[in-house]
């Protein structure tokens, strides 16, 4: 693994296996919230909280082995370029190799990811609850509304 900063040394580029899978995603990695509205706190903490799964292309990029919409979104804050994220290079030695990374990095994670998001807004709105009660002041509901692109009422479980 290794930490590479966003501004100065990262050159990605979608690994053409990878391109070609997503053709027909029913998502869009450059839509999205205004990042701009997180503060820079945030932003390092989700920054350093990001791990880009790459294999090394023979011009020195590096070849997304996976999507990542949070650091597509992430890359869009005016100082995301000061900021870093862990890449994790791998280094497939046959063509069966790559693509049992790619299967496993696109469909059995995303897969296994179901369990989480299946209640994801009743699992933000208890945490947020639960800091009220602790006597924290939590990222308010509206915000996390803007930043998920929902209706606040989402996330009021």
């Amino acid at each position: 693994m290794k930490k590479i900063s966003i501004g100065n040394n990262l050159i990605l580029g979608f690994h053409p296996m990878l391109d070609r899978l997503m053709e027909n995603d029913p998502i869009s990695l450059k839509s999205g919230p205004d990042i701009s509205i997180l503060s820079t706190k945030q932003l390092s903490i989700l920054c350093k909280n990001i791990m880009l799964n790459v294999m090394q292309s023979g011009d020195g990029k590096y070849l997304l082995l996976s999507p990542n919409l949070i650091y597509n979104q992430l890359i869009q804050h005016p100082a995301a370029k000061n900021e870093v994220v862990n890449v994790l290079i791998h280094s497939p030695e046959s063509e069966q190799e790559l693509l049992a990374l790619i299967d496993t990095l696109n469909l059995v994670q995303p897969a296994l990811s179901l369990l989480e998001s299946a209640n994801k807004s009743k699992t933000i709105n208890a945490r947020y609850l639960q800091l009220n009660k602790m006597g924290y002041k939590p990222t308010p509901l509206t915000f996390l509304a803007k930043l998920a692109n929902k209706c606040p009422s989402t996330l009021r479980g």
